[in-house]
Formats: C-alpha cells, structure tokens, sequence
C-alpha cells in the first residue's frame, strides 16, 4: 500500500496542481525495495541537478549586480532582489542534496545486489498507469515549450531588448517545467515499479525496469536510466570482445565465456545435451531443450530460452537473473554486457 500511497500523492501533485514541496514529500515515503529504491535516488539526484543549475546562474547574476549597483547602475532594491534570489536557489539546493544523499544512502543499504537467484516466475506484462502516461507526456512538452521561451528570453537580454530582471521569470518558469517532469517521472516509473511487484510478489530488479523501459512508450528514458545506471555497472568481460545475436528484438550473448566470467564454469555433458555449471556454493544444471532449471538438485521452470547456433549456446541477459542472480543489461554503444553492482567508494570499490 505504501507505494499506492505515494503513486497517488505524486499524482494529485501533478494533475491537480499541488506544490512541488508536496510532491516531493511525496516521493520521499520509505521505498520497499528493488528497482523502487533506484527511482527515488535518479530523481532526486535529477532535481539536485536542476537546482545546482539554477544556483549556478543565480550567482553569477547577484555577482554582475552587485558590481553594477557600486556603480549606479543598478538600485539597492534591484541588488537585493538578485540576493534574495541566490540565498533561495542555496537553501533549495542543500534540502535536494539531502534528499539525494538519503536516497542514496536507502539505495546502497537496501537494494537486492546479491543474494541468489531471483524469484523464478514469468514477468508479467506491465505498464505505467494511462493518467501518469498522460502527465509525463504533457509534462515533457511544457518543458520543452518553456526551455523555448527561456532561450527566447537569453537571447533578448543579450540583444540588450530586456533587462536581467525581466529575463528571471521565463527562467524560473523552465526550472519549474524541469522539475514537474523529474516528478512526472518518477510517478510513471513507480507506477510500473509498482504493478509489477503486485503481479509478481517481489521488488522489480532495475535491469528488468530497464527492459521493459526499452520496450515503452518513451524511448529516451531507457537512454536516461542507462546513464543514470553507468555508476553501479561495470562490463562482465572488460578486454574479451564476443559476438552476440538479436532475436525477435532480445539480446542473446554466449553463455560459456559470460558464466565463466560470473563465477560458473560450464562443463558440457555431449550425451545428455546438458550444462552443467559449478559455484562456490551452488550447482545449475540446464537443457537447451527443456524449459526448466536444476538447482542443487531442485527443479524449477526456467523462463528464458537458450539458443544454440553453430555449436555455441546463446542466453538472453534475463537468464543471469533468472539463475545465478546477477543483473545484467546490454551497452548499445560498445556492444558490452555490464553487471549492475554497488559502487560505494569513491575508487569504484564495493
């Protein structure tokens, strides 16, 4: 219920014209765990971001006035204004830097990096609710017709047809469009979070999020999560390059030199068909052409289907989840498979 709860105050925030200090009260309710946990730290990093931005411009403008009123170019009044400006964009953005930093902290202690396999049940078929679908798509077009008219208002000031003064409110309108799509968001995103741990009875694993991201309405938010992703990935084979197949749009990798990678090597029985593969504390064995999966011995179903092509097996990414409980998800851009684990230190060391 808790995550309805907050779903809920997100969206009477954005459609009914709440403040955005509420829906950030609302966004900031405990989070249960899984891919929930990610969607409260990217947004609330998203928010410290769009403060830190707003601070930044706000600052150089109170600097430039406070030279120009020592000079009488500007009165005591206009000075303070942009003053005032500068201390409300600092107090703004030490409340979102906690927040970020709570969330993070949430993320790092609570997130299921490790643990064993995940829960071997079919993933249902989710999708945000059609009022949030609705809001977000809104939201995205009142950002981008406000960044217009702030640009518009950049661009008069340097052409001396404004004032800095009359330039502040189309500026401060774009900060507020950015924010109300961040919550718009994390609403759409908590949305799917939620149906899905609903119909599976577990937390939703953040490269599961990024699938069914990939697969959704609004392409650029699976770029977004790959590069809010990019700090707690790290490629499972850094110097091998391998070959992969695409297959009704899912990603098959090999599975020899990825399982070896992960910690099971593989022995092929050739007269079962079987494959084998051998942890430190736990034994998998799998046929490519049974849908099922032995765990020490246990049988359970397996849902991802192996392939084989010229002798080699090859394994959709969800197979790592699926069995030795390792998300895994697919770089475009360099052709890797990246392993989500936390990055705490500042070296990149767990």
């Amino acid at each position: 219920m808790g995550t309805f709860r907050k779903i809920i105050g997100l969206v009477m925030c954005l459609l009914l014209g709440g403040s955005l200090a509420a829906a950030e009260e609302a966004s900031e309710q405990p989070a249960s765990g899984g891919s929930e946990l990610f969607v409260a730290y990217v947004y609330a990093a998203q928010r410290a971001a769009i403060w830190t931005d707003d601070l930044t411009a706000a600052a150089n403008a109170s600097n430039t006035a406070e030279v120009k009123g020592k000079f009488g170019l500007l009165s005591a009044e206009e000075v303070k204004a942009w003053t005032d400006r500068k201390l409300k964009a600092r107090e703004q953005l030490k409340l979102m830097n906690q927040q970020r930093d709570e969330a993070y902290a949430r993320l790092t202690n609570g997130y299921p990096w490790s643990g064993g396999a995940a829960p071997l049940v079919q993933t249902a078929a989710v999708q945000a609710d059609s009022k949030l679908d609705a809001a977000l798509r809104q939201a995205l077009l009142d950002e981008k017709s406000a960044k217009s008219q702030a640009e518009s208002a950049d661009w008069m000031l340097r052409t001396g047809m404004i004032d800095a003064l009359q330039a502040v409110t189309p500026k401060e309108a774009y900060r507020q469009a950015r924010l109300a799509t961040a919550d718009a968001k994390q609403a759409y995103l908590q949305s799917i979070v939620a149906q899905y741990s609903k119909a599976n009875g577990s937390p939703m694993r953040a490269a599961t999020l990024l699938a069914v991201l990939k697969q959704g309405s609004f392409a650029e938010l699976a770029d977004e999560w790959m590069n809010a992703l990019s700090t707690f990935m790290t490629p499972v084979l850094s110097n091998t390059a391998t070959s992969c197949l695409t297959r009704n749009g899912v990603i098959y990798v090999p599975l020899r030199p990825y399982a070896s990678a992960l910690g099971y090597p593989i022995i092929a029985d050739k007269a079962t068909g079987q494959i084998r593969f051998n942890g430190t504390s736990d034994s998998f064995v799998v046929d490519p052409k049974q849908p099922r999966l032995l765990k020490n011995g246990q049988e359970y179903p397996l849902i991802s289907q192996l392939y084989i092509q010229n002798n080699t097996t090859y394994v959709p990414l969800s197979f790592f989840l699926e069995t030795f409980g390792v998300e895994a998800v697919w770089r475009e851009a360099d052709q890797k498979v990246l392993k989500i684990s936390p990055i705490i230190g500042k070296d990149g060391s767990p």
